[in-house]
C-alpha cells in the first residue's frame, strides 16, 4: 500500500478498532486511540484538553485566577496612539455586529 493511501487509512482505522477493544474499560490510556494523521491526533489532543480544563490544573497565576473570578467592573481605558490596531479591531467588530442585527 502506498503511504497516505485511502487503503492504508482503512486498515490503520481497523486496526484501531481492534487495539481499542471494549469501552468499558476505564484504566485504558484514551492516547492509545489517537490517530496516527498528525492534524488529527493534534485536534484530539486538544479536544481531551478541553474536557479535562479546569480552573486549577492551568498554568494560571493566582492573580489571574481572582480576575477570573473577580473582573474588574471599571471601564476599559485605551490609549488611541499605543492601542490604534485593537481599538481598529473593536470599531470593526462592532460594525459588522451592527450590520448582522
Amino acid at each position: 500500500l502506498e503511504r497516505g493511501s485511502l487503503d492504508d487509512l482503512a486498515l490503520q482505522n481497523q486496526r484501531s478498532s481492534e487495539d481499542f477493544g471494549n469501552d468499558d474499560d476505564d484504566d485504558e490510556d484514551p492516547t492509545a486511540a489517537y490517530s496516527q494523521v498528525e492534524d488529527v491526533r493534534i485536534a484530539q489532543q486538544f479536544i481531551e484538553a478541553l474536557k479535562n480544563a479546569d480552573i486549577n490544573n492551568g498554568n494560571l497565576s493566582p492573580d489571574a485566577v481572582d480576575n477570573l473570578f473577580n473582573p474588574p467592573e471599571y471601564p476599559l481605558e485605551l490609549d488611541n496612539e499605543v492601542n490604534a490596531d485593537l481599538i481598529e479591531c473593536l470599531r470593526w467588530c462592532e460594525r459588522c455586529r451592527r450590520e448582522a442585527c
